[in-house]
């Protein structure tokens, strides 16, 4: 074998400085995204796009019952779910109300805002019982 002495020395060592860790010396290597934003915008390409859907006369007075009861209760930061359209389909955002101003509902939590015309759902605890 032609090289069989090299089989017996140690591995080499930079004298320097320390040996880079595993981790930081694999992120060297990591694929790295040229075009910033392409993924997400091809994410958001992939979700197909719904309808928006008409509330019927009654699901609007149920809707503007609840925001009233809401509006009463907002010393109490009532927890909420609420099922809005996003502009092409239909999220959940569930949290604690912080206010309700310029005919949105502001949520504590995460900070999102919801605009209420949007709005075909609106569930917690304070819409079961007397809150």
């Amino acid at each position: 074998m032609r090289f069989s002495h090299l089989l017996d020395l140690e591995g080499w060592e930079p004298k320097t400085r320390s040996r880079m860790a595993k981790e930081k010396r694999a992120a060297q290597f990591m694929p790295f995204s040229a075009l910033t934003g392409y993924s997400e915008a091809l994410d958001d390409s992939l979700h197909i796009a719904e309808d928006e859907i008409l509330l019927s006369e009654s699901e609007c007075i149920e809707i503007d019952r609840k925001l009233q009861k809401l509006s009463l209760s907002l010393d109490k930061s009532p927890l909420i779910t609420i099922i809005a359209f996003n502009g092409s389909c239909y999220e959940s955002f569930t949290g604690r109300v912080k206010k309700i101003k310029n005919n949105s509902i502001h949520l504590l939590d995460d900070e999102n805002i919801i605009p209420i015309n949007k709005i075909i759902s609106l569930d917690g605890e304070m819409f079961l019982k007397e809150y």
